[in-house]
């Protein structure tokens, strides 16, 4: 399995999960409660090197009362 690179797009939402669940003060097994997943899948959706689906990682943001969306600029 290949690393996950910094500025892919999955590595920045798996950043922002993390950032949000520690701001909602949201454990891991309180996510999984939520999604109705196991623990060890949320686990796996928070590491870094995991390739989760973005789905997934929408449906995360969902529980939390989130809505995940995206802007594409151009660089100057």
């Amino acid at each position: 399995m290949s690393e996950l690179s910094p500025q892919s797009v999955i590595f920045q939402l798996k950043l922002k999960l993390i950032e949000t669940m520690n701001k909602e003060r949201i454990r891991p097994v309180d996510l999984a409660r939520l999604m109705t997943i196991n623990p060890q899948d949320v686990t796996r959706i928070m590491s870094l090197s995991h390739n989760s689906k973005v789905e997934t990682l929408s449906q995360a943001f969902s529980v939390m009362g989130y809505t995940l969306g995206f802007s594409v600029t151009k660089e100057e």
